[in-house]
C-alpha cells in the first residue's frame, strides 16, 4: 500500500528527548480473545455482503466453512485449515484491491484458530489495508482512523496472546515491523521506535526493522541519525548497493537487440518485442538480495506464484483453421462453424467497445490538456536538468497521464523510498512494453487488413468477369428453343467449376494470410504483451494507477483481438462455393419428357417410313424424291440426250425414251424402256398416235386416235399377264369462239373400257394478245367448266 508522508519537521531529539525508558510493554494495551472475536464478527458481517462481484466466486471457492466467532476450542482440522488458508489471505492482501474480499477472508480464517499469532496478524493487516483503501477513496478521516485503531488493537492482541509473558521470539518480528510501520504512518514515532528497536534487540540485522527505523529518521529529515544507523548496521548499505545493482540490470536490458531501435518497421518491432519478453519486473526482492537472502527467496517465490496465475492465453482458432477448402467451409457444418466463430468475434467486438468507452471516459478535458502542454513547455527537460525541473515536468504530464505522477516525487521525502523506486521502474517498463507491443500489433493487423482487402477486390473483379461471360453465353440461347433450360444448365455446368476454382485460389490466399498472421504473430505477441505488462502492473502499489493501466491494457488487447478476428472471419466467408446453379430441374424434367415424347413420335414415324421404304426397296421401287435417293443414288446417274433418244443410266435403273413425229399432222411414234437393276426387271412402253385438225368456219374439230402398250419382263425372262397392259382409244375435240367440248372412249386390257366427255364456256379468245402478255401471271382465267363426266363401259 502507499506510504503516507509525515508533515512534521521538528528535531527528533525535541520530539523524543529520551527513548531509553520507552519499552514495548509500556505501549501495548491488552485485549481479550472474546473482544477480538467480537471485533472480527462485526467486520465480517460488514464486509461479507459487500464482497466485490469479481471476487465472490473466488471467495466461495476458498472459504468453504461458515465462520464461528464464539471462541470454541480449535480442533486439529481447524488448525490445519487455518494454516493453509493464511497463505490465501496474504495473497489477497498483496495482489487484490477487493477490500471486502480480503477483510471477510481474514476474519473467517482468524475465527478458525484465534490463538494463532499468524492469523491474528493477518486480520490486523487486513484492517490496516482497508483503512489505506478508504483513504485512496477519500472517505471521511474518522471512518479511516477507526480501521487503523482497530488494527493496532489486534496487533497488540497478537503480541500479547496468553502464554507469551512479555517474551517475543523470531516469529513475532513481522508483527512488530508491521505495527511499527503503522505507527510510523500515523506519526507515532515513540511507538514506532519501540517496535523497531525490539526487533533489532532480537535480531540486530533484521533488514525490515533497520529499514523501518531508517525511514523514521528520514521522514523527520534527521539525516545524521540515519547515517549513524547505516554505520552501525553493516548490511543496510546493501540497500544502496541493491539500487545500483537494479540500475545495472536496467542498463543490461537496454543492450538487448532492438531495444534502442526507434523505427516502426514491423520486423524491427518484432525483434524489440522478443527482447522485452525477457525483461523482468523489479520488486522488493531485488533490494533484499544482499540484505536477507532467506526473505528474498520467500518473497521471490510468492511473487512468481502470483505472476504465474495472471497469464492470458489467446483463443484457439482451430474451429475454422481446420477447414482447408472453400467447399468444406461452404457446407452446412462449415457454415455453422463459421457462424459460431462470427458470434464469438462479435462478443469480443462488444467487449472491446465497452473497454474503449470506459477508457474514453477517463480522457482528460481540453482544459487539462492545455494546462499540461503549457507546463511541459515551461519545464522542458534534458540531460542537464535539475531534479526540481524534472519533477515539475512530470507533475504537468501527470495531469493527462496520471501514471507519470510517480516521477514528480522525491523518494526520500517518503517513509519508504524503495517503494517509489520500484514503482518508477515498473511504470517505465510497463509503458515501454505496452507501447511497443501495441504498435507492433496495430501494424500487423493493418497489413493483414490491406492484403485481405486487395485479395477480396481482385477476386470480385475476376469472378464478376467470368460470371458476365457465362451470362453472355446464356443470352445467346434462343428462349423459344424447346431445350432452353437444358442448354442453360449446360452452360452452368461449364462455368461453375471455373468460378469455384477461381474463388478457391483467392480464398486460399486470404485465409493463409490471416491464419498465419494470427498463429505466428498476433497470438504470440498478444500473450506476451499482456503477461509481460502484468508482471510490472501487479507491483505498482497505487491502486488507482494500477486500475487505470489495467483498463488501458485490456482495451488494447481486446481491440487487437477484435481486429484480427474480424479479418479471419472475412477471409473465410467472403466467398462461398456455388454447388447449385439454382436451375429449375422440375421444369427441365418436364421439358425433357416433352422432347422425349416428340422424339419417340418422330422415331416411330421414321420407323414406319423406313419399313415402307424397305418394302419399296425390296419390291424395287424407290422414292426418287427421298433424301436417301438424292444422297446415295442420284449423284451417280448419267444423263444422255440426242435428237431422237433421251435417257438416264444409274445404279437404280436405266431409262431410254424414243419419240419421233412421223407426219406434220401430229402423227407420233413413241417408245420407252426402263430397266430396274434392283428388281432385275425391264418395262417397255410404246405407242402410236394419229390425228388431224379440221376448221369449219369459226369452229375447229380435232379427231385423234391412239394405241399404247405397257409390258414388264421379269428376272426369269418371261412376261407376266398382270404386268402387260394394252390401251387404245379415240376422241373428238370441238372448239368455237365461246365453247369447248370433248368426247371420247378408251379401252384397256387391265383397267377395262370407259367413256368420257366435258363441256365448258370461255371468253379468253376475246382478250387481246398484247394485253395477255402484259398481264402475265395476273392474267385472269376466263374459262368455266360446265360439265365433266367419266363412265365405265361394262
Amino acid at each position: 500500500k502507499a506510504f503516507s508522508q509525515d508533515s512534521q519537521t521538528g528535531d527528533f531529539e525535541e520530539i523524543a528527548p529520551d527513548l531509553s525508558g520507552v519499552t514495548l510493554e509500556n505501549t501495548l494495551v491488552a485485549a481479550t480473545k472474546s473482544e477480538i472475536l467480537e471485533l472480527a464478527r462485526q467486520y465480517y458481517e460488514r464486509a461479507y455482503p459487500l464482497i466485490e462481484s469479481d471476487t465472490r466466486s473466488e471467495y466461495k471457492r476458498l472459504i468453504t466453512w461458515e465462520p464461528d466467532f464464539r471462541g470454541k476450542q480449535a480442533s486439529k482440522e481447524d488448525v490445519e485449515l487455518q494454516k493453509s488458508s493464511s497463505v490465501n489471505v496474504v495473497l489477497a492482501l498483496s495482489y487484490t484491491s477487493g477490500k471486502n474480499f480480503y477483510l471477510a477472508m481474514a476474519a473467517s480464517v482468524f475465527a478458525l484458530n484465534p490463538d494463532d499469532t499468524t492469523s491474528a496478524g493477518n486480520f490486523a493487516a487486513a484492517l490496516a489495508s482497508y483503512g489505506d483503501d478508504l483513504k485512496e477513496e477519500s472517505s471521511p478521516s474518522v471512518a479511516i482512523q477507526k480501521y487503523y485503531d482497530d488494527a493496532v488493537k489486534v496487533y497488540h492482541y497478537a503480541l500479547m496472546i496468553e502464554g507469551k509473558n512479555g517474551k517475543h521470539t523470531q516469529k513475532d518480528l513481522p508483527l512488530l515491523v508491521s505495527l511499527g510501520n503503522l505507527y510510523l504512518d500515523s506519526g507515532k514515532y515513540n511507538e514506532a521506535y519501540t517496535c523497531f528497536q525490539t526487533v533489532l534487540e532480537i535480531d540486530g540485522e533484521y533488514s525490515a526493522a533497520v529499514e523501518g527505523l531508517y525511514n523514521t529518521y528520514m521522514a523527520l529529515k534527521q539525516y545524521k541519525k540515519a547515517l549513524d544507523l547505516i554505520a552501525k548496521t553493516t548490511k543496510y548499505p546493501a540497500l544502496i548497493g541493491a539500487t545500483a545493482k537494479v540500475g545495472e540490470k536496467k542498463q543490461e536490458d537496454e543492450k538487448k537487440p532492438g531495444m534502442k531501435d526507434t523505427s516502426i518497421d514491423e520486423d524491427a518491432l518484432e525483434v524489440k518485442c522478443d527482447s522485452l519478453s525477457t525483461t523482468d519486473a523489479i520488486s522488493t526482492v531485488d533490494f533484499l538480495d544482499a540484505i536477507d537472502v532467506e526473505a528474498k527467496e520467500k518473497l521471490d517465490k510468492l511473487i512468481r506464484q502470483v505472476q504465474g496465475k495472471m497469464v492470458y492465453t489467446a483463443p484457439d482458432i482451430k474451429m475454422i483453421s481446420q477447414y482447408g477448402s472453400l467447399k468444406g467451409i461452404s457446407e452446412p457444418l462449415g457454415q455453422a462453424t463459421l457462424e459460431a466463430f462470427g458470434a464469438g468475434a462479435d462478443q469480443i467486438r462488444e467487449e472491446a467497445l465497452l473497454a474503449n468507452e470506459k477508457l474514453d471516459a477517463r480522457f482528460p478535458s481540453d482544459k487539462a490538456i492545455d494546462e499540461a502542454e503549457a507546463g511541459m513547455r515551461k519545464y522542458q527537460i534534458n540531460q542537464n536538468s535539475d531534479i526540481e525541473t524534472v519533477e515539475k515536468f512530470f507533475a504537468a504530464l501527470s495531469k493527462i497521464l496520471p501514471e507519470y505522477a510517480i516521477y514528480s516525487i522525491n523518494p526520500y521525502d517518503y517513509a519508504n523510498p524503495v517503494d517509489i523506486i520500484i514503482q518508477r521502474y515498473n511504470i517505465e517498463y510497463f509503458t515501454k512494453k505496452f507501447s511497443t507491443y501495441y504498435k507492433y500489433l496495430i501494424m500487423v493487423n493493418r497489413r493483414v487488413e490491406v492484403n485481405v482487402t486487395e485479395i477480396m477486390d481482385m477476386c470480385d473483379i475476376k469472378v464478376t468477369a467470368l460470371v458476365e461471360e457465362m451470362y453472355d453465353k446464356i443470352a445467346k440461347i434462343d428462349p423459344e428453343d424447346k431445350n432452353y433450360l437444358a442448354k442453360v444448365h449446360n452452360v452452368h455446368l461449364a462455368y461453375y467449376p471455373k468460378i469455384n476454382g477461381l474463388k478457391q485460389v483467392y480464398w486460399n490466399q486470404a485465409t493463409s494470410i490471416t491464419v498465419t498472421a494470427y498463429q505466428q504473430k498476433i497470438k504470440k505477441y498478444l500473450e506476451q504483451m499482456y503477461n509481460g505488462c502484468m508482471k510490472h502492473l501487479i507491483l505498482i502499489s497505487d491502486d488507482k494507477i494500477q486500475t487505470y493501466l489495467e483498463e488501458k491494457l485490456q482495451a488494447a488487447l481486446l481491440s487487437s483481438m477484435e481486429a484480427i478476428l474480424n479479418q479471419l472471419y472475412l477471409s473465410f466467408s467472403f466467398v462461398t462455393y456455388d454447388d447449385d446453379c439454382k436451375c429449375d430441374f422440375g421444369a427441365m424434367e418436364q421439358e425433357r419428357r416433352k422432347n422425349e415424347e416428340e422424339q419417340n413420335r418422330l422415331a416411330n414415324e421414321q420407323i414406319k417410313r423406313n419399313m415402307e421404304a424397305k418394302k419399296r426397296f425390296e419390291s424395287g421401287d424407290l422414292d426418287e424424291n427421298s433424301d436417301y435417293y438424292k444422297k446415295f443414288i442420284k449423284p451417280y446417274e448419267v444423263h444422255f440426250s440426242s435428237p431422237f433418244v433421251k435417257g438416264v443410266i444409274g445404279p437404280y435403273k436405266t431409262t431410254m425414251h424414243i419419240k419421233i413425229q412421223l407426219l406434220k399432222n401430229h402423227n407420233i411414234l413413241e417408245f420407252k424402256q426402263v430397266e430396274h437393276h434392283i428388281r432385275n426387271t425391264t418395262t417397255y412402253n410404246g405407242g402410236i398416235e394419229i390425228g388431224a385438225g379440221v376448221k369449219a368456219g369459226s369452229y375447229e374439230i380435232g379427231p385423234r386416235a391412239y394405241l399404247k402398250f405397257t409390258a414388264t419382263k421379269g428376272s426369269d425372262g418371261q412376261f407376266a399377264m398382270d404386268d402387260v397392259d394394252i390401251t387404245g382409244g379415240g376422241n373428238v375435240t370441238f372448239k368455237s369462239m365461246f365453247t369447248e367440248a370433248q368426247a371420247g372412249m378408251e379401252a384397256s386390257a387391265v383397267r377395262g373400257t370407259k367413256t368420257y366427255a366435258n363441256f365448258s364456256v370461255s371468253g379468253e379468245k376475246l382478250i387481246n394478245s398484247d394485253f395477255r402478255k402484259s398481264m402475265g401471271f395476273w392474267f385472269p382465267k376466263l374459262k368455266k367448266e360446265i360439265w365433266r363426266g367419266e363412265y365405265p363401259v361394262y
